[in-house]
């Protein structure tokens, strides 16, 4: 990394917007905080597209810090069928799930190309949270949103109609960034990971976007979407029947 502004590619006002639905960014005075407490960067690597952060079943010896791209996070039940589980952006924690567990529970996997840092489990507790109580409290808040995240998702799946799954999920990125005006969000991962994540057939996705453009409720690209119709959305979600 040539500077310390490729640490944070959140920082950058004109980029685009990256979509998660999971967890909350951090703040730049936690951000300027973790860099104080450690060296980011002496433990920061380069995942390609495809490549695996961690495995399911694993050794659990360290979480992540991911400094630039996005992965997904899946899990593989007894049957062998694969769940798409969250998607994760730059300045988000993964595998944190599995401090104080022997293995990941999930497998995290590169998007785009990605910069992460590594960070040991054992420094976390034995370095990090005595230095800073205020980062211990942090990092257990972030585990319990992700948990609320997922029951959240849960929520999401049981809803009946497709069209109020896609609609609950583009809403929810504009919600995360406080923002209303179409500005795009960036969607770098396969519209079937998409459909998988919402418990829908990719057809049905495919359908359901052609569909939300012809209705005026979006536009599209492969990799982008913007939201021009923030209230017909929303409208989806209070329809009846």
């Amino acid at each position: 990394m040539e500077s310390s502004q490729k640490l944070w590619p959140g920082g950058n006002e004109t980029q685009t917007i990256n979509w998660q639905q999971t967890i909350t960014p951090f703040n730049e005075e936690f951000l300027t905080e973790l860099e104080s407490l450690m060296d980011i960067e002496s433990h920061a690597f380069e995942l390609k597209p495809g490549s695996k952060l961690f495995r399911q079943g694993s050794s659990a010896d360290r979480f992540y810090l991911i400094l630039d791209g996005c992965l997904k996070e899946s899990y593989v039940d007894q049957a062998g069928i694969e769940s798409i589980l969250g998607f994760y952006y730059s300045n988000e924690f993964m595998g944190l799930e599995s401090l104080g567990e022997p293995a990941y529970e999930k497998t995290a996997e590169a998007i785009t190309s990605c910069q992460v840092s590594g960070i040991p489990c054992p420094e976390l507790k034995s370095n990090l949270f005595t230095k800073s109580p205020e980062l211990e409290h942090y990092v257990w808040g972030m585990m319990g949103e992700a948990i609320t995240a997922a029951r959240k998702r849960v929520n999401v799946l049981h809803l009946e109609a497709a069209d109020q799954k896609l609609a609950t999920f583009l809403l929810a990125q504009c919600k995360r960034f406080c923002r209303i005006a179409p500005i795009p969000l960036e969607m770098p991962m396969a519209r079937q990971d998409i459909a998988c994540y919402l418990g829908m057939s990719a057809e049905t996705l495919s359908r359901l976007f052609t569909r939300f453009e012809d209705n005026g409720l979006i536009r599209s690209t492969k990799k982008q979407v913007e939201i021009v119709d923030h209230a017909g959305l929303t409208a989806l979600l209070h329809r009846e029947g």
